[in-house]
């Protein structure tokens, strides 16, 4: 008997094309008959019942793989306030909305995930199965209309540092969505989205750079392109900014379009729009100003954030895949302490 999936990695195609032929010879067989354990049991009644089952695992007789680091409980922790918040709000859903959303539960209560938190095991791919069993949750709060939780934006396995750097002076930029000038944007913050991939092969992102920075009144952000925006990549193209520290806030910067050079901003609070908005440039690139005072960020504030990049209602994009971007609202000494010379 082979242990689950460790032997098919080893196959050219994943075991596939070996597996057909085994099945295929089974179920031509005369000395086999196909059967499921209901079909079984109806033909051939039980005769004892089980009045206990020991509760453990093949590995040491316990559950210490999937549970006990503090990773491993994040992610039950995470898996059961989901679930609560699901039973809570099922009875409003529409049928279809409902298996939806318990498809994403049922698919989030597989051990795989589990095995892969804590100091067990490790893999090139442990930020992969952290994003993907967090987006299996955070579907939940999408498909019953809630919040996305900020405890679902940061990452639960601790990943490798972002390829990030910080703002170092205060910068004053011109939104007129054009590259002017590298002076403009020297003092921001900058994440490449090309380095933080690592060496797996991927298709070259919508998004390039993401460049971040302030003075004392406002945040900026300026978004890079890997090539330039198509009509296609246009079509009902958003920009998303999440706030895991304020997981009922987000900044809705488009949708864009051919005609006008000014992309819309929205900044959404509880589901409500707040009624004054900044303002977005796009010709290159796109450049953003948002008043600190809109987003209730005092000075010395961190502020945390992640950018999600939107088709319609589809993310087909997140900055950073794992991990926030970050940077603190400059108080009145913010160029003395960041003096260089």
């Amino acid at each position: 008997m082979l242990d689950g999936e460790n032997a098919w990695e080893y196959y050219p195609d994943g075991g596939e094309a070996f597996l057909t032929a085994v099945y295929s010879k089974v179920a031509n067989s005369k000395d086999f008959r196909w059967t499921t354990i209901s079909e079984y049991l109806a033909r051939n009644p039980p005769r004892h019942a089980l009045r206990r089952i020991f509760p453990g695992s093949w590995i040491n007789g316990d559950f210490d793989i999937w549970i006990g680091s503090n990773e491993e409980n994040r992610a039950w922790e995470a898996l059961r306030d989901t679930r609560s918040a699901l039973v809570s709000a099922q009875d409003r859903l529409s049928e279809k909305v409902r298996q939806e959303a318990w498809e994403h539960i049922y698919i989030a209560e597989g051990s795989d995930w589990f095995w892969w938190y804590g100091d067990d095991f490790t893999t090139a791919l442990q930020g992969e199965f952290d994003r993907l069993f967090r987006a299996h949750l955070a579907a939940v709060f999408e498909l019953i209309n809630a919040p996305v939780p900020a405890w679902l934006v940061k990452p639960i396995r601790k990943g490798r540092e972002l390829a990030a750097s910080k703002p170092v002076s205060l910068i004053s930029p011109t939104l007129d969505g054009r590259s002017t000038s590298y002076y403009e944007w020297a003092g921001a913050g900058h994440f490449d989205t090309r380095s933080a991939d690592g060496a797996m092969a991927r298709e070259a992102p919508l998004v390039s750079a993401i460049a971040f920075g302030a003075d004392h009144y406002r945040w900026y952000l300026r978004i890079d392109w890997s090539r330039p925006l198509a009509p296609d990549d246009r079509s009902d193209l958003q920009l998303v900014c999440v706030f895991p520290n304020r997981p009922d806030t987000q900044i809705i910067i488009g949708p864009f379009s051919k005609e006008t050079r000014e992309i819309p901003v929205r900044i959404v609070e509880h589901g409500t729009e707040v009624p004054i908005t900044p303002r977005a440039v796009f010709r290159d690139v796109v450049e953003c100003a948002v008043p600190f005072l809109l987003l209730g960020a005092a000075p010395g504030t961190r502020v945390e954030f992640v950018l999600s990049v939107r088709q319609g209602d589809n993310e087909i994009e997140r900055w950073p895949r794992d991990g926030v971007l970050a940077f603190d609202v400059p108080t009145d000494t913010f160029e003395l302490e960041h003096w260089t010379v």
